[in-house]
């Protein structure tokens, strides 16, 4: 069962805009320099704050607050590049070596691209990566012509010095306090996939629209009701939702599909 949990901190750490121009302090929203200077300290941010960069991709650092004494933390997607989550790690002053495991939303590139040198950063011996089998199957798209574009495949595993869980179920973290979805029931009638994905198997290209690798993260802040983080959403964002409500039997939720309106969300 899915705990209750006092609080939960969203910072967009690579996303694929970076805006400075956001309202502050308006639901909970902060842009970049107002967070890193309450976190920091004006002295740090003189010396050592660098303005974000934005790639194509996605990742987050998520803190759950248990007991309104700790947060523990989780990333969730590594970007797409090999250095964009340090870069931006390091000029907002972001420790990841804070980070006790990775949570891949699903196996396309602009979302583990990171990973290896991110874990390498984290530097810690048996660091769980929650992953799904189909993340390592060779992808690509399917363009006008017909012809595929193949996509960066999955880094080798004996190269990644982590411990990858592999779950296709819901999974619980951090004692209980953020549930993995696990592969998401596809129920709507308009949420129909994305046809021209297609996946690498028995020698063959085979159309892959449904992508079973797509999951969320759900997490139940009291008095406020669940919080879902979603990466592209291929399952589709109802559906989604839907399948959280029935794995916690909790009906009230706040929504973010991959792209935060601003740089920090506390709820």
């Amino acid at each position: 069962m899915l705990k209750e949990i006092e609080g939960v901190e969203i910072i967009s750490l690579v996303d694929n805009s970076i805006d400075f121009l956001s309202t502050i302090g308006r639901n909970g929203v902060e842009n970049v320099v107002t967070w890193v200077i309450k976190c920091m300290g004006k002295d740090w941010f003189k010396k050592h704050f660098r303005y974000p960069i934005a790639e194509h991709g996605f990742s987050a650092i998520i803190k759950v607050l248990t007991d309104n004494v700790k947060y523990n933390t989780i990333m969730f997607d590594t970007g797409i590049s090999s250095n964009g989550v340090l870069y931006n790690a390091q000029g907002i002053g972001i420790d990841l070596k804070e980070i006790e495991a990775i949570i891949l939303s699903h196996g396309h590139y602009d979302h583990f691209g990171g990973l290896l040198n991110t874990v390498k950063a984290i530097g810690k011996k048996e660091l769980p990566v929650i992953v799904h089998d189909d993340m390592f199957k060779k992808r690509g798209v399917q363009e006008e012509d017909g012809s595929i574009r193949v996509y960066p495949e999955f880094p080798k595993e004996e190269i990644i010095l982590a411990k990858f869980v592999r779950t296709k179920k819901p999974f619980f973290m951090l004692d209980n306090s953020i549930l993995v979805t696990g592969e998401i029931p596809r129920k709507t009638e308009f949420e129909k996939g994305a046809t021209r994905q297609y996946c690498f198997e028995d020698n063959k290209w085979k159309p892959d629209p449904w992508m079973w690798d797509d999951r969320a993260l759900v997490m139940n802040v009291r008095d406020k009701g669940l919080v879902i983080v979603s990466g592209c959403g291929h399952a589709g964002i109802i559906n989604t939702i839907h399948y959280a409500q029935q794995l916690t039997g909790v009906e009230e939720n706040f929504c973010n599909s991959r792209r935060f309106p601003s740089f920090r969300k506390r709820l």
